[in-house]
């Protein structure tokens, strides 16, 4: 091998390995809540609930009770990611915030909640699902 190859394959092997041994970046993006959602009419307690309930249902999410009002709801993903959100609600509306989560690269970076996008994804997808089963409760 000449000089002139051996002086730049040396540090290209180097640079290659040293790759190889850095961690994959995260991904991350800003976290972001769904709005409040109104579903057009008034619901009993009970009624939108058991929407909630169902609407969770939908993308294998479980309910649990936190209070009167508020419920929790959970999905864990192949075993190993895990989000909880609470859901508050009214006989007009319910709101999905993010409560924790596990393995889905959660921080706060300069006052700005971030996380993995694909959990916005999840918070909006359920989102959704419970204003589907809100407005079949309201017909």
């Amino acid at each position: 091998m000449n000089n002139r190859v051996r002086h730049w394959v040396a540090p290209a092997l180097l640079t290659v390995v040293a790759a190889a041994h850095q961690p994959a970046q995260a991904r991350v993006a800003e976290l972001a809540d769904p709005p409040a959602t109104t579903f057009g009419c008034t619901l009993q307690q009970d009624q939108l609930r058991r929407a909630i309930i169902a609407g969770l249902a939908v993308r294998g999410w479980t309910a649990a009770d936190l209070e009167t009002g508020k419920l929790v709801g959970k999905v864990n993903v192949r075993g190993k990611h895990v989000l909880e959100v609470s859901i508050r609600y009214t006989p007009t509306s319910f709101d999905v915030d993010y409560l924790t989560s596990t393995n889905l690269n959660y921080r706060e970076k300069n006052g700005v909640r971030q996380i993995h996008p694909n959990a916005n994804t999840w918070m909006q997808n359920v989102n959704q699902d419970i204003l589907a089963q809100a407005q079949i409760a309201c017909n």
